[in-house]
């Protein structure tokens, strides 16, 4: 029982990270290493009984907003690179 207790704290910390990055505006790419915290810390949640389906279900969720994320960051860097070579062939 006392392992539960343990466990529970990484998943209720998951959990309330989870939803305070559906609060949070990010910077495009950031979404990805909030998320893959809180599917890390949703791992806790699947060695305890009687939350192994919420902790599956966030770490689902999670994953995929990890994806999200660091997609809109790669799509981010390179209009990002697309534009500074734009900028530095106007003033060459």
């Amino acid at each position: 029982m006392r392992a539960h207790k343990v466990l529970a704290f990484p998943l209720c910390l998951a959990v309330f990270m989870a939803v305070l990055g559906f609060v949070i505006t990010f910077v495009p790419g950031a979404e990805f290493g909030w998320f893959l915290t809180v599917a890390l810390l949703s791992v806790s949640g699947l060695f305890i009984p009687k939350a192994r389906i919420g902790a599956l279900l966030l770490l689902i969720v999670a994953l995929y907003f990890a994806n999200g994320g660091y997609r809109r960051g790669v799509e981010y860097h390179q209009r990002h690179s697309a534009q500074q070579i734009l900028i530095y062939e106007s003033h060459g």
